[in-house]
């Protein structure tokens, strides 16, 4: 979204906008390539991305982007920002953007500082407009979450059933050939390798004899 802003920005002569979005542009390109470089993401990772959205935020707000119509676009980063940084973290960048809306919206102070000329039922509806798109964004991230934690305990409970026998709770020959492929994959091992092979002998005389709910006692 950005990158598209900055480039309709430069075609449209929008020079310090477009300058503004490229930055952000990159500042989000190095956030999604650095944390996959590292495999992880980490507190400055979202310190960029969060002082930038901010930064993005109040330059927009100040400025009122092309002809005030800019700030429309500020409601999608509560919905993107909370799901990007999780809810704590996305919440916290939300309520930084809000105050930053509320002092320039309604405060006199912050009403100095603004270049556009805002009408006054918008400086009154946008920040409320703002949080209504918060709290959505957020139920939606919160039953994304939810939805997830239990699809990733189901996956790990199916994966745990097709790989565990029920009666001992031993791994199965599935979990076994899985086991084997993954560690040798054709090749010959470096050094001696040890197989042990356990049988009971006569255990069908012992079912037959007492039942197999014994034998499975046995087991």
């Amino acid at each position: 979204v950005a990158l598209t802003m900055a480039i309709l920005n430069a075609v449209g002569g929008k020079k310090t906008l477009s300058i503004v979005c490229f930055v952000y542009a990159g500042c989000s390109a190095a956030n999604v390539c650095w944390p996959m470089a590292m495999k992880c993401a980490k507190t400055r990772h979202y310190f960029l991305f969060g002082v930038s959205t901010v930064a993005l935020f109040t330059f927009i707000l100040l400025t009122g982007g092309v002809s005030g119509i800019s700030a429309m676009w500020l409601l999608l980063l509560p919905a993107s920002g909370i799901t990007l940084l999780g809810r704590a973290k996305g919440s916290a960048m939300c309520a930084a953007m809000f105050a930053v809306l509320v002092f320039l919206f309604w405060f006199p102070l912050g009403g100095k500082l603004l270049f556009y000329d805002y009408p006054a039922d918008f400086c009154i509806r946008f920040p409320i407009v703002y949080a209504v798109f918060f709290f959505v964004g957020f139920w939606f991230e919160d039953m994304r979450s939810k939805t997830q934690t239990e699809l990733v305990s189901v996956k790990n409970r199916m994966k745990e059933i097709s790989e565990t026998d029920a009666l001992t709770g031993l791994k199965n020959r599935y979990w076994f050939n899985r086991k084997i492929a993954r560690k040798y994959n054709g090749r010959q091992t470096e050094g001696d390798s040890v197989m042990l092979l356990w049988d009971i002998d006569l255990f069908k005389n012992l079912n037959d004899t007492y039942g197999h709910a014994a034998g499975d006692c046995v087991l």
